[in-house]
């Protein structure tokens, strides 16, 4: 884990919640570079608010509906360039 639970006994509440937005913000940054299934499974699921995780939700699906949208425009042009050649 990237918050690993085995290692926060030294660490206060305060620190663990730093920790944590550290973590989140770095997530937010590099969201399309990585899995988001990978991401929340690495997150201790004490410490983890959704309240945090909006930001990052948000990203996650504007850019898949992104990727989507393009997928779907390269589809109609290529069906319709297929259609145009014959």
């Amino acid at each position: 884990m990237i918050l690993g639970e085995e290692d926060d006994e030294d660490l206060n509440e305060v620190d663990r919640e730093d920790r944590f937005r550290n973590v989140v913000k770095l997530a937010e940054k590099y969201f399309d570079r990585f899995e988001t299934n990978a991401f929340l499974e690495l997150l201790p699921r004490k410490t983890a608010t959704i309240a945090l995780l909006l930001r990052y939700f948000q990203l996650v699906l504007e850019f898949q509906q992104t990727k989507k949208r393009n997928l779907q425009a390269r589809y109609v042009l290529t069906f319709v360039m297929e259609n145009l050649i014959l």
